[in-house]
């Protein structure tokens, strides 16, 4: 089961994350956004 979460306050984010990778049960990965309306091929034309 995926469950993606937005959480508006970072330090209750950071702290939620935290917990979450105490339990053995759930993985963590993380992404990175990039920023909106950029594209990384059109900056670099690949």
């Amino acid at each position: 089961m995926k469950i993606v979460m937005e959480v508006e306050d970072t330090n209750r984010g950071k702290a939620l994350l935290e917990f979450l990778k105490q339990l053995p049960f759930v993985k963590i990965k993380s992404t990175r956004k990039t920023r909106k309306g950029i594209q990384l091929n059109e900056v670099f034309g690949i």
